[in-house]
């Protein structure tokens, strides 16, 4: 992020974005001009730090998912390569499309798709 003078953020080659605690002066800037506005700072045992999701690295360099894809039990949350994700039907990303939605747009590491038709079952009475 520009906007860090300390140069306390890296984007690693999977896309994720980390910041570097020892370099973090926890200043806020950074908090300041975080378009998405997921970046906050908290009070650590070593003073200000400014904080984000940094898609559990350390789970994922020991082949785990992130916290938040395994603990989710609707499958909305996924996480992968996405040159190797299953494309969905050409419809659904014509729909896509049609949003402006597209590839470029979601670069480098995010991607949306559409929800899957749900399916119910109900018990009858008798």
């Amino acid at each position: 992020m520009r906007v860090c003078l300390k140069h306390a953020f890296s984007k690693r080659r999977d896309g994720a974005v980390v910041i570097d605690d020892s370099l973090c002066d926890g200043c806020g800037k950074c908090e300041a001009v975080c378009p998405f506005q997921m970046i906050r700072i908290e009070t650590t045992i070593s003073g200000l730090k400014a904080k984000k999701c940094e898609l559990c690295t350390d789970r994922r360099e020991n082949g785990q998912e992130p916290a938040c894809v395994e603990a989710c039990t609707s499958g909305a949350l996924l996480f992968g390569d996405m040159e190797r994700a299953p494309l969905g039907s050409s419809a659904d990303w014509q729909t896509l499309a049609e949003a402006g939605i597209t590839r470029t747009y979601t670069d480098p590491s995010t991607r949306v798709t559409l929800p899957k038709p749900k399916i119910r079952y109900f018990l009858s009475d008798e």
